[in-house]
């Protein structure tokens, strides 16, 4: 496998030259440009693995380099950085395709782990645009609901959702994607499902009763923003407003809806709640720590024995 190839768009310098020994020195191949016109033309001549793109340029604001670098590729991370806090700007990046945004001054471990994020999203993203939709033997699709009256509901109730998808005018019905995951291939289960959480701008898990509710906990591990039900051990993994948004109420829909808009309106607030989750995830909900909690208590249990 080559080595990643990163361009970083940058006027200043001492970032420049920082961000260059950084990356090199992680067996990353860099080319550094100092102007719009630069970047554009060093992207044109090799198409990079990642971008860093400074927001403020000697020759205009490098978001807008934003557009024509998503026309060559939507699946190529660029990484927004700015050493002033121009919220507007900001917002346009993200809204023009901008993957993240950091603010300098930062420490180097921070820009590789958010390196190591938007590469590994742009991996699954590349893996889900490859992901098809197979039509499926009858008889396999009732093997997965199975015989019984409650199965048989939630038969019906797919095929509900799926009427309702099909009749949407076209311009929204392009941006719905309606999954029926394998259930006879754990693997290929396994596979979209990450696709999708490292894809998502926001990960949903909005049930009306729950145990552990892993699908939370993997979309905290993957630093996603997360809405979901406070409802069963949904509640003992997210702080509302620290590690993601909880409801209430599953079936208040307009509360839903609110609380997806307000994330995907601010990616500052979701990427925080992201980083959050992700810390939440590492300290609390790996195997490894629940282990390390058995030996300390077995520890404890033997000294007083």
């Amino acid at each position: 496998m080559t080595d990643p190839y990163v361009l970083v768009v940058d006027d200043d310098p001492h970032f420049s030259r920082f961000t260059h020994d950084l990356l090199t020195g992680n067996d990353m191949r860099v080319v550094v440009a100092a102007s719009k016109a630069e970047g554009l033309a060093e992207f044109e001549r090799e198409r990079p693995s990642c971008v860093i793109l400074d927001i403020f340029l000697p020759d205009g604001s490098g978001v807008d380099l934003i557009r024509p670098m998503r026309a060559a590729s939507h699946t190529m991370p660029i990484i927004m950085v700015s050493g002033q806090s121009e919220v507007d700007e900001v917002v346009r990046a993200m809204k023009e395709g901008a993957s993240d945004y950091v603010k300098k001054p930062f420490q180097g471990e921070e820009l590789l782990l958010k390196m190591q994020m938007v590469l590994d999203a742009s991996h699954a993203k590349v893996e889900l645009d490859e992901l098809r939709i197979k039509t499926r033997p009858e008889e396999e699709y009732n093997l997965l609901f199975g015989m019984s009256d409650r199965m048989s509901k939630v038969q019906a109730v797919l095929d509900q959702v799926a009427s309702q998808a099909r009749r949407l005018p076209d311009a929204v019905r392009e941006r719905v994607h309606l999954f029926s995951l394998p259930m006879n291939d754990l693997q290929e289960n396994a596979a979209i499902v990450n696709a999708l959480q490292r894809r998502a701008d926001v990960v949903v898990q909005k049930s009306l009763a729950e145990g552990f509710g892993l699908t939370v906990a993997e979309a905290m591990w993957k630093t996603r923003p997360v809405v979901a039900s406070a409802v069963g051990g949904i509640v003992d993994q997210i702080a509302h407003r620290e590690h993601g948004l909880l409801l209430d109420d599953p079936h208040d829909l307009a509360a839903f809806g609110a609380a997806v808009e307000s994330l995907l309106r601010d990616p500052a607030e979701a990427a925080r709640l992201g980083r959050n989750a992700r810390e939440r995830a590492t300290r609390e909900l790996l195997g490894d720590t629940h282990l390390l909690h058995y030996a300390d208590l077995l520890a404890k249990t033997l000294a007083r024995a």
